[in-house]
């Protein structure tokens, strides 16, 4: 990286090691700014060890805003005289602030303890998504629950025998574990392992799905006294296989080594690849509401990033659910960087067969019995964009709550977050 070195990189690095730390915060909710109002960004160094007293150092800053402001610069920063970085929005949206300690005017590659990535939004409330919902939205989902209650819900169920999983994880002693497969529309079953109390039962009753990956999984996250969970994988593919299965599998994602991205695939809904992972989904709660462990009430869809698409598709495709717990979630208001000028994210190329798997749409059809719990969305996140996450929010009329998270980006949360909540 330009301006960088060895040396600078190194001093900055046993400077974090040592306690030093860049603390970053806006003089008002950052969530609740409206148009045109200055907001502030202060910058703070923390030093309890003081190893940067007598340290020329400087704060490099850059930041975009949804309304096309674009700005960047660099000033002193000490342990006596923080920092502020000044900005505003000219339309409804967030701006995304990016800053670092730099012991030169240029940007260099520091520590996590210092630097900062996150931002503000001005008139969140506001913000919609960038285009209609497709005219057949509720009919072609009606048509692929007719295809899913076609296929007969065949399960093969074993029980996984032993006191850990293959990483080295304990099995609590209050769980059965099973791993299950069961017959789906679309090309794949739904595969996962199944944890459930052993108890009397009258047990809640949960599925988490998972981000994106194209690599094989062991899927555990169940360790929930109480619940009955289900940890699903997202592609259906069969469980304690070999690498040549595995590589076999995971083959048909080598022209694009991505999945799901394939704008001549996605054009047309039923042959985009989400189509069978919403499949599966749905299948996942058919079975669920089987178990006798089961209390009958309540169905709980968890996920983050590509596993919070899931657990909000679940939320509209499956009327019996009454709690979903999206975090991070991915592809929300995919048009919103082409049609509305929105800061891009990390997702598939918009094109208008992908509409019907937004969740922009999909939170509208959420029922009023199901609790939105939108558990983070990062401010500093655009891999998974916070005016495409609240555009979905927006678009609940269900009971909800959102945490927003200051200096959250899509894999880094900070040891103590500021968090801001909407209800």
């Amino acid at each position: 990286m330009p301006g960088t070195t060895i040396s600078e990189k190194d001093t900055l690095a046993a400077m974090a090691a040592s306690g030093l730390r860049l603390v970053g915060f806006t003089r008002g909710n950052p969530i609740e700014y409206r148009v045109g109002d200055e907001i502030d960004f202060v910058f703070v160094l923390m030093d309890p060890a003081g190893v940067a007293s007598g340290t020329d150092l400087k704060l490099v800053w850059r930041l975009e805003g949804d309304d096309g402001t674009v700005a960047a610069d660099a000033c002193p920063i000490s342990l006596c005289h923080p920092a502020t970085v000044r900005t505003s929005l000219k339309r409804a949206g967030f701006v995304h602030v990016m800053a670092s300690v730099s012991l030169s005017v240029e940007k260099t590659e520091v520590p996590e303890a210092l630097s900062f990535e996150g931002g503000a939004g001005a008139d969140i409330g506001e913000i919609r998504p960038a285009i209609t919902k497709p005219d057949d939205f509720d009919a072609y989902w009606a048509r692929q629950r007719a295809l899913l209650d076609a296929v007969p819900l065949e399960v093969e169920r074993h029980h996984y025998i032993g006191a850990f999983f293959p990483d080295g994880t304990r099995i609590p002693d209050s769980l059965r574990i099973y791993t299950v497969k069961i017959a789906c529309a679309g090309p794949n079953p739904v595969t996962g392992f199944l944890a459930v109390p052993k108890g009397e039962g009258g047990y809640p009753a949960r599925v988490i799905f998972d981000g994106y990956s194209k690599e094989p999984k062991i899927c555990h996250r169940m360790m929930t006294p109480g619940v009955i969970t289900f940890h699903v994988n997202a592609h259906g593919y069969e469980l304690f296989r070999d690498e040549e299965y595995y590589a076999g599998f995971f083959a048909q994602f080598e022209k694009l080594d991505m999945y799901g991205v394939s704008p001549v695939e996605n054009a047309d809904p039923d042959t985009a690849y989400f189509r069978s992972m919403a499949l599966r989904a749905m299948r996942a709660f058919d079975y669920l509401r089987t178990l006798p462990e089961w209390n009958g009430r309540d169905l709980i869809a968890t996920g983050g990033s590509q596993g919070g698409l899931q657990a909000i598709w679940s939320a509209s495709l499956v009327p019996e659910i009454n709690r979903c717990e999206p975090s991070i979630t991915w592809c929300c208001n995919l048009a919103g960087a082409e049609i509305d000028g929105r800061l891009p994210g990390w997702h598939p190329v918009h094109v208008r067969g992908l509409d019907y798997f937004d969740p922009v749409f999909h939170a509208a059809r959420i029922g009023g019995g199901c609790f939105v719990d939108m558990q983070r969305i990062g401010l500093g996140d655009y891999t998974c964009p916070p005016s495409g996450i609240t555009a979905a929010y927006n678009s609940i009329s269900a009971p909800k709550r959102a945490a927003y998270y200051q200096n959250s980006t899509h894999m880094y949360v900070p040891p103590e977050p500021g968090i801001f909540m909407r209800f």
